[in-house]
């Protein structure tokens, strides 16, 4: 990915390493492993559990590297 197309990502202290990307809201009720990214557009329903190292919502790259 070109330096400008790279989904900007912040650190939360709801768990140990998470990462959440813009607009990512997480009912008070999820529960969390450690080094879970959920990037932005992904809805985290109520009661969810994720676990460990956990990637949800991430973009697809199509084409050569």
């Amino acid at each position: 990915m070109a330096a400008s197309t790279v989904p900007r990502l912040r650190a939360s202290d709801r768990a140990p390493g998470l990462l959440l990307g813009h607009g990512v809201e997480l009912p008070d009720d999820v529960e969390l492993g450690g080094h879970v990214v959920i990037h932005a557009g992904t809805e985290v329903g109520d009661g969810a559990r994720i676990q460990d190292g956990a990637v949800l919502g991430k973009p697809v790259a199509l084409g050569p590297r």
